[in-house]
């Protein structure tokens, strides 16, 4: 009796201890940091396809994404499919393009992180003006011309969007 009480003990003690570390984990995982992989070429240079990166969601618990931050979001139109993005447009704001550029607020946008050929074209049939509304984002891909963004499926809810993405390699 005394053998069974004793290896029960141990056993007890193991299935609360590998549990322990399984909650950690996931714990880790969905609430401060994970790792990603590029699927594609729509944020070349900045990111190319397959390579890996962090998914800061810590930042975002205590801050809200900034213009130039690059995120990882549910696809609007899939949110089982996660997207590498930028952020680009704010709540309150008016996306537009004009040229081959990108417009806030009549404002013409550098984005010093284009190479300088970079033109930002829209399909026919999609607006060339978005007003941003509260809670949501306008994201585009550094590489435009391979990029679904906002400017085929609109803005982004804030919900939607995971976390800041930080490059590992």
């Amino acid at each position: 009796m005394i053998k069974f009480s004793r290896s029960r003990y141990y056993l007890t003690h193991l299935v609360v201890g590998v549990a322990q570390v399984i909650l950690v984990f996931f714990f880790i995982k969905f609430f401060v940091v994970d790792v990603g992989k590029v699927d594609g070429v729509s944020m070349d240079p900045t990111l190319y396809d397959g390579q890996l990166f962090a998914v800061d969601h810590a930042t975002l618990l205590y801050r809200t994404p900034e213009r130039g931050d690059i995120v990882q979001i549910r696809h609007p139109d899939d949110e089982h499919k996660l997207v590498v993005k930028r952020i680009v447009g704010l709540a309150g704001e008016t996306i537009s393009f004009k040229a081959g550029e990108v417009y806030i607020d009549g404002e013409l946008f550098e984005e010093e992180y284009l190479s300088i050929e970079t033109r930002t074209l829209i399909d026919f049939g999609f607006s060339n003006s978005t007003l941003v509304p509260e809670g949501a984002f306008f994201v585009l891909g550094d590489n435009r011309l391979h990029s679904t963004d906002s400017r085929h499926y609109g803005v982004v809810p804030r919900e939607l969007v995971m976390g800041v993405v930080r490059s590992i390699n």
